[in-house]
């Protein structure tokens, strides 16, 4: 067995020989009264959460200077820069109406005011937004807005961000003028019953063109469609299902840029191996 004040640990060894495996690793760990009160108090102390909770957080300044253009609605109060927790993630708190449909109109203000006041900030994503996810704030701040909270102050993080665009960002807005389904930032769409997809296509293809992708003649049939985007090196896929719904036959929007953008990424590389190709 092992020495004093080591941890040994049995284990069934061979059977035909009716013996039994034996590890020894070593011995327990002694710490410090330092040591062990860190540990207390690591413990103890309730972790950071965000999007923050203002009553965990500490305000740290002002609103920053790189917010100072944008216009913000009557109904939303800037309460400043907060930090979560020790050395946490800063963000600007903003105080919103509390009625449900109120805070959603002044949300929704919210995002156009800093549409109009800061230029986009193109992460390397794609997906349907009715708004930019990100926002160059300084030249070396982003600031991230994140989905409306139902109730307190909403956080619009404020990160560390010195690095250039990322290229092969595709943001597409849900169509105007028709009523839709979907989380921002989503890869997915839903388009209420009695959408004209057509036109939505049209839209996302003019909108994608602004951003630098070129676009195949979209194919239309019955209960489907499908296109493709491309830049150097990027390609994306953009496609529709009809779905009979309780409610009604809808359009299922998806955006992807998957394998398809892998196969794009190579064929600009000289060197890309060729694959091992089976018979079938």
């Amino acid at each position: 067995m092992g020495q004093k004040g080591e941890w040994t640990f049995v284990y069934p060894g061979d059977p035909a020989r009716s013996t039994l495996g034996e590890v020894v690793v070593g011995r327990p760990l002694h710490w410090s009264w330092l040591g062990r009160l860190r540990f207390a108090l690591s413990v103890l102390r309730r972790p950071a959460s965000f999007p923050p909770n203002p009553q965990r957080m500490k305000r740290v300044g002002d609103v920053p200077a790189g917010l100072s253009g944008v216009a913000w609605p009557p109904s939303v109060n800037p309460l400043g820069l907060y930090r979560a927790g020790w050395g946490g993630e800063e963000a600007v708190l903003l105080e919103l109406p509390a009625d449900e449909t109120a805070r959603g109109l002044a949300h929704r203000a919210t995002m156009a005011a800093l549409a109009a006041a800061l230029p986009p900030l193109r992460l390397g994503g794609v997906g349907f937004a009715p708004w930019a996810q990100a926002f160059r704030a300084e030249a070396d701040r982003a600031l991230l807005p994140d989905a409306l909270w139902p109730h307190g102050p909403h956080p619009l993080r404020w990160v560390p961000y010195p690095d250039p665009e990322v290229p092969g960002t595709l943001w597409l807005s849900p169509p105007p003028g028709q009523r839709w389904s979907g989380d921002p930032g989503s890869v997915l769409l839903l388009l209420a019953p009695g959408s004209d997809l057509r036109a939505a296509f049209a839209h996302w293809l003019a909108q994608a063109a602004e951003q630098g992708w070129s676009a195949q003649p979209p194919l239309f049939g019955a209960r489907q469609a499908l296109t493709t985007l491309d830049q150097p090196g990027r390609r994306a896929t953009l496609s529709a299902s009809l779905f009979t719904l309780p409610w009604g036959e809808c359009w299922a929007v998806t955006l992807d840029r998957g394998w398809l953008d892998t196969l794009a990424g190579q064929a600009h590389e000289p060197g890309a191996p060729e694959p091992r190709w089976q018979e079938g």
